[in-house]
């Protein structure tokens, strides 16, 4: 159902959208070619379309997800990296079928495949065990906070060294016996509110 022109768009307030920018000088010249109270999603840094693409590119490997390691966007070489589980050299008809999908859906991306051993879902389903449960495996620690990392191809806890409790961790962590699982200590940020 249409809405009457000029009437607000109905939608709470959304900070990624603004109103349609030269919508109304397009109107001047091209009557019906915009919608002034459609908003638009903003581009800031100008990478809606790159954006766009890595997602059309995730949903085709989200067909595959034992095969999906994950993507890497390489903003200095403007190339999309395809991490794929099993040899990207041509030798697994399966791979094959994954980079094929990859290079339909990513169509003017530059795509680099690279083999990796876990798959994005085996991880990011290992992230989704291991950190809600850290007062069980970890007891008397003060939780991690932590991410899977595509470009290692692991979970990575990371924990700060000040706290005293680095060694504890990197005990608990290699007691896991999971060569999934990284540990890695830090050094916070100095507080600037001092």
């Amino acid at each position: 159902m249409a809405r009457p022109k000029g009437q607000a768009n109905p939608r709470p307030a959304d900070p990624n959208f603004a109103p349609y920018p030269g919508c109304a000088e397009l109107l001047r010249r091209k009557p019906g070619s915009c919608d002034p109270d459609q908003p638009v999603k903003l581009d800031i840094v100008g990478a809606a379309d790159i954006n766009a693409q890595i997602e059309r590119v995730q949903a085709a490997l989200d067909k595959v997800p034992l095969l999906d390691g994950g993507l890497l966007w390489e903003a200095d070489r403007k190339v999309m990296v395809v991490q794929l589980v099993g040899p990207v050299d041509g030798s697994s008809p399966a791979v094959e079928q994954a980079k094929a999908l990859a290079r339909a859906a990513g169509d003017g991306l530059t795509l680099e495949f690279r083999s990796v051993k876990y798959s994005r879902a085996e991880l990011v389903q290992l992230c989704d065990r291991l950190f809600p449960t850290q007062k069980q495996w970890a007891a008397g620690l003060i939780e991690a906070d932590g991410l899977w990392d595509p470009d290692r191809n692991r979970v990575v806890f990371l924990v700060r060294n000040d706290r005293g409790d680095t060694q504890a961790w990197a005990d608990r962590i290699k007691a896991l016996n999971d060569d999934r699982v990284v540990f890695e200590p830090y050094t916070p940020a100095p507080d600037r509110t001092r």
